[in-house]
């Protein structure tokens, strides 16, 4: 079966947090919080299957009116990582990986 991520809240905070998505049922499983800084719930979120590797786009929290930044997920955690800043002036909201194979 494949894999659905997600990124959202829980109902008792306001940390932004990683979910696994049943495609069945619908039902999505809290894997863990995105750490204090982060705030990724309305960005964009992508897997890559030839590297392992869970990219969102988001806020950094500690930044007001900041804009939006790149981030390394862990699928195991939930823990995300800055990687950068995605330009001036920008909100990514989605993500997709292309192969050019």
């Amino acid at each position: 079966n494949d894999l659905l991520y997600a990124t959202g809240y829980t109902s008792s905070g306001s940390l932004s947090a990683l979910f696994i998505v049943n495609s069945a049922t619908g039902v999505a499983t809290l894997i863990g919080y995105q750490g204090p800084d982060a705030f990724l719930g309305y960005g964009g979120l992508e897997f890559d299957s030839s590297t392992g590797l869970l990219y969102a786009t988001g806020y950094d929290t500690t930044l007001p009116g900041s804009d939006s930044f790149l981030y390394v997920v862990d699928p195991s955690t939930g823990i995300a990582s800055k990687v950068g800043p995605t330009g001036d002036r920008l909100a990514l909201g989605g993500l997709a990986i292309v192969s050019h194979k």
